[in-house]
């Protein structure tokens, strides 16, 4: 019955291969992703064949045009009841749902991470009860299946994220981070403010355009002088009806990248900018009404980690993005050396160049590695997930596991952005001139429009979804 979820490839020139295998590959997939998770893909899968405005398009756009059709293939992918209904705290459909959207549109899947999923989720994990309003109006109505736990999103967002951390003159070394924030006794409030250009919160996803409120990291000095280390704040950046800066703000797009253009990066600037008091996401910190500081934990080094504790998904998302670039790249380009011909005995037909042990050498340690990655970023993401249904369920969570992820998961990301890099980079030279062609990286879900490619287009054309 399982195998029945799984259609046969279509007759073409990879057959030769295909029917010599010594295993039986349906079987393979149906270990590897559970026959829950292959169904749920399936119909997934139908219902975005509904929606044209989620086909990848080949032509070239403008900047804004990038920007606007990310934002409404965003509201068209989160109003897919596919997507609605799935009230579920299983990471693997979560998992599942990202995998497709990476491959459907890179962009609308980091602007979806980072304005909504990041937002919210440092809110939860680093705030308290009174910062719930702010996570209901990012994420209200419905149980939203992108974060691991029961957390409502709405289709008609009332207020737009973003995530500011890094700073023009700070990235890595987070504890050098410039902004300053202080408190003002008399007026209740916070008092942020960037003292130079290289203080500027910069790269923020979604801020240039977008943004109404941003999650922002910054020193905070307390009435005694003593400067008590990075701390976390909600900020609003924008009146969400005109999309005007508040007064005390520059706030500016970084402009064009050399890829990612859907995503409108932006920078800030604080100039003494006020905000209340309960806007410091308080779980590990307040300062009171007289201004007295407030923590648990005496550990300045400790007190760091905490702060930071919420990048560790961030990290583990991208490991999981490595896995998923890379399993593209690797199959086009194995499925196109198995077609493309050169060379040969004498007097006879030419060879597939997969069956060159040079060829071979270049490709297969990327297709051992993308199984490496897929059971790595598996295998975090469900102890990211579970640490964060632990910590809304108010669960302890032994301090050395978290430990234990932040330095797994900071390991993590490079290795799997850099495996990713370069055999991506090795799968388009292998692919000769043609790995440099716009389409070739398009995801496709078999539209029948597209359904008499060339025998060739087809065995390059990624299927993953479909497998």
């Amino acid at each position: 019955m399982a195998l029945e979820l799984i259609p046969d490839f279509a007759t073409g020139p990879l057959d030769r291969y295909r029917k010599n295998v010594s295993f039986d590959w349906k079987k393979l997939k149906i270990f590897l992703e559970t026959e829950e998770i292959i169904k749920f893909v399936n119909e997934l899968c139908e219902e975005i064949k509904q929606h044209p405005i989620l086909c990848p398009s080949l032509l070239t756009q403008t900047l804004d045009d990038v920007r606007h059709n990310t934002v409404k293939k965003l509201y068209t992918f989160l109003s897919i009841p596919a997507i609605e209904s799935t009230y579920t705290s299983k990471i693997n459909k979560t998992l599942a749902i990202s995998t497709i959207l990476y491959n459907l549109d890179t962009d609308t899947m980091v602007k979806m991470s980072v304005s909504i999923v990041l937002f919210a989720s440092t809110l939860i994990t680093m705030g308290t009860e009174r910062h719930l309003s702010y996570v209901q109006d990012v994420l209200a109505k419905k149980v939203c299946s992108i974060l691991p736990t029961l957390i409502l999103y709405s289709s008609s967002f009332q207020i737009v994220g973003c995530f500011c951390l890094t700073e023009i003159g700070h990235g890595t070394n987070a504890r050098g981070m410039r902004t300053e924030v202080i408190y003002d006794v008399n007026t209740k409030e916070f008092v942020l403010h960037s003292p130079d250009f290289e203080a500027a919160k910069c790269w923020a996803g979604g801020l240039g355009q977008s943004a109404t409120h941003a999650v922002v990291f910054a020193q905070l000095i307390t009435l005694d002088g003593i400067r008590r280390g990075l701390h976390a704040f909600v900020v609003p950046v924008r009146d969400p009806n005109s999309m005007l800066p508040y007064p005390g703000l520059i706030v500016g797009d970084m402009g064009e990248k050399v890829g990612l253009n859907g995503v409108d990066n932006g920078f800030i600037m604080f100039n003494n900018y006020r905000i209340p008091r309960e806007n410091l996401l308080n779980k590990n910190a307040d300062v009171n009404e007289q201004g007295q500081y407030i923590t648990a934990i005496k550990d300045p080094s400790k007190m760091h980690g905490a702060s930071l504790g919420g990048l560790s998904s961030g990290r583990v998302n991208i490991t999981h993005m490595g896995y998923v670039y890379l399993t593209k790249a690797i199959t086009i380009a194995i499925r196109y050396a198995g077609v493309r011909k050169q060379f040969g005995p004498e007097d006879q037909e030419e060879l597939p160049i997969i069956e060159y042990q040079l060829h071979q050498h270049r490709l297969l340690p990327y297709l051992a590695a993308v199984y490496h990655l897929k059971f790595l970023a598996k295998n975090l993401n469900e102890v990211i997930a579970e640490m964060f249904n632990n910590s809304l369920s108010g669960k302890a969570i032994h301090p050395d596991l978290g430990h234990e992820i932040h330095a797994l998961s900071s390991a993590s990301k490079p290795i799997a952005g850099w495996t990713a890099r370069d055999g991506i980079q090795e799968c388009r030279e292998a692919c000769g001139g043609h790995g440099y062609l716009k389409g070739i990286f398009k995801c496709r879900f078999n539209l029948p429009k597209i359904k008499k490619e060339t025998p060739l287009l087809s065995s390059c054309w990624f299927r993953q979804l479909k497998k």
